[in-house]
């Protein structure tokens, strides 16, 4: 009985340490969907302030159009903080999270804007950070 205990655990750890830890990581597909969905979300947010001809956009963010939109040339209605920029770092240089941009432009009161919606997506645990900025008002 005790050699079949003994064996019993040998196997349950080979198998184990052989398949390694579970690195479960959103798809593409269903990153994709996700970012519809909260697209969807910021839509909403702006048409239920208020806001008219509500339109957006999403890209996934590479370390170029990071530093891109980001480069201190471009003038922006409202700067991002620098902790926030050290977030955005972090997240594209992450094994689990990928970088999204939601940019979004509204009129509100016969005036326009736009503000850019960063999402960082944890592909692991399928949660969602947003970081936002306004781009443009008049």
């Amino acid at each position: 009985m005790k050699s079949l205990l003994v064996v019993t655990v040998f196997l349950f750890s080979a198998y184990t340490f052989a398949t390694g830890p579970s690195e479960e990581f959103m798809s593409v597909s269903e990153q994709e969907k996700e970012m519809e969905l909260i697209s969807k979300n910021i839509r909403k947010k702006y048409w239920r302030s208020g806001h008219e001809d509500v339109n957006s956009y999403s890209n996934f963010v590479s370390k170029a159009k990071l530093e891109e939109h980001l480069d201190p040339s471009n003038r922006y209605e409202s700067d991002l903080y620098d902790d926030e920029v050290a977030q955005l770092y972090t997240c594209n240089f992450s094994k689990s999270c990928e970088l999204y941009l939601v940019s979004v432009s509204g009129s509100y009161w016969g005036g326009y804007g736009e503000s850019a919606h960063f999402i960082l997506l944890y592909t692991k645990s399928g949660k969602h950070f947003e970081i936002s900025h306004t781009v443009y008002a008049e």
